[in-house]
């Protein structure tokens, strides 16, 4: 599952031997430093989607339909592209699917996707986010130095970017994230780009960029601008210092902006993190002492679901849903997923979770009652 999970968000995967050494920032919000959850939470549950193609993230549609980004196959139908870890090769095969009045549709295929050396991983649609006027804005992977996309001749665009899928399922390129960490490499490591969560809003997007380590302003008009630069941490020897690798953004009931990691090889227990981002671009810990967080959203009532994609070293053991309160007390809502990718909250409490998520044609979308 590790070999999967690595071009799914990539964490410092073109790095052999990153430098620079930043201790986890101090000054939690919630001064929550500890690693393990604290209490239970017992939510009852059920599957409301199946049969999904490497799920990903999730988000609410402006008529209130469930819709996932699907990364897609384990399909190759292009050319390929030399990379660090073996060849990124087109698939093309990422989708978008839809829940609506307890209806399963797949509405867009045909997307952005490659695969890594043709069985090991899929990079394509990672999360969706609409834009003020109701457009869908979808992140498409990449997973390495965006120079390589040049061996895919002009296809190559269109990865490492941020795509407007419209109703009928066609989509175009808005804005190329992944030519801004080529030609400026803010974290200052091998350059690496994997564009993964978004938050988009009226005039401009936020991505958080899992390879570059960083969160970006996207403007309408394709412009792309530094956020914030998210510090490495510092694992246990013989790994020493590992990637933030961030994957999603979210605004707060406070207004500000809020990103989740993962953090990178070993994947340790403990190191991941919730930042808030000030204004210009300060980062403080909101929670710490978090592992391998795919996704999170927050309540209007400030209370935070993060999915873990796994408990344990190496992102082993099982998956986790857990509940942060606005004291900053972690409930652990279900330990028993298997490879959880996104989280969403619904606006009846309910709490959606894409299960399976590297899992080709078993992934699943489970929904956790209140």
């Amino acid at each position: 599952m590790l070999a999967a999970f690595a071009i799914l968000i990539v964490a410092a995967a073109c790095s052999d031997s990153p430098t620079g050494t930043t201790e986890l920032p101090s000054g939690s919000d919630l001064n929550l430093m500890q690693s393990e959850q604290t209490a239970s939470l017992s939510m009852e549950y059920e599957v409301v989607m199946n049969g999904l193609m490497n799920p990903r993230g999730m988000a609410w549609g402006p008529d209130g339909s469930l819709f996932v980004a699907e990364a897609g196959e384990l399909v190759t139908i292009g050319g390929c592209a030399e990379i660090a870890r073996g060849q990124n090769c087109i698939s093309n095969t990422g989708a978008i699917t839809r829940y609506r009045k307890g209806i399963q549709q797949r509405i867009a295929s045909g997307l952005p996707s490659v695969t890594l050396n043709g069985t090991e991983g899929v990079d394509g649609p990672h999360h969706i986010s609409f834009h003020g006027n109701g457009a869908m804005m979808v992140t498409v992977g990449w997973g390495c130095d965006p120079a390589a996309r040049s061996e895919l001749g002009r296809a190559g665009k269109e990865f490492g970017s941020i795509i407007h899928v419209n109703n009928g399922g066609q989509y175009r390129v808005v804005a190329d994230v992944a030519d801004f960490e080529g030609a400026n490499n803010p974290d200052g490591l091998v350059p690496d780009s994997n564009p993964y969560g978004i938050l988009s809003e009226s005039g401009r997007h936020f991505v958080v960029d899992a390879g570059g380590n960083t969160l970006l302003e996207v403007r309408n008009n394709g412009r792309v601008s530094l956020v914030a630069t998210f510090p490495q941490v510092v694992a246990d020897e013989p790994f020493g210092v590992t990637d933030a690798v961030p994957t999603q953004v979210r605004r707060g009931s406070d207004g500000a902006l809020y990103v989740s990691t993962l953090t990178g090889v070993p994947f340790q227990p403990g190191l991941a993190a919730i930042y808030k981002v000030e204004q210009d671009g300060t980062l403080t810990v909101h929670a710490a002492g978090l592992t391998s967080v795919t996704d999170f959203d927050i309540a209007p009532n400030g209370t935070i679901y993060t999915v873990s994609f796994g408990s344990a070293p190496f992102l082993g053991g099982p998956g986790v849903l857990s509940r942060i309160d606005s004291s900053g007390n972690v409930s652990m809502v279900s330990d028993q997923l298997i490879t959880p990718t996104g989280v969403l909250i619904g606006s009846d409490g309910s709490v959606y979770v894409t299960n399976r998520g590297v899992i080709p044609g078993q992934g699943e979308v489970i929904r956790f009652s209140p």
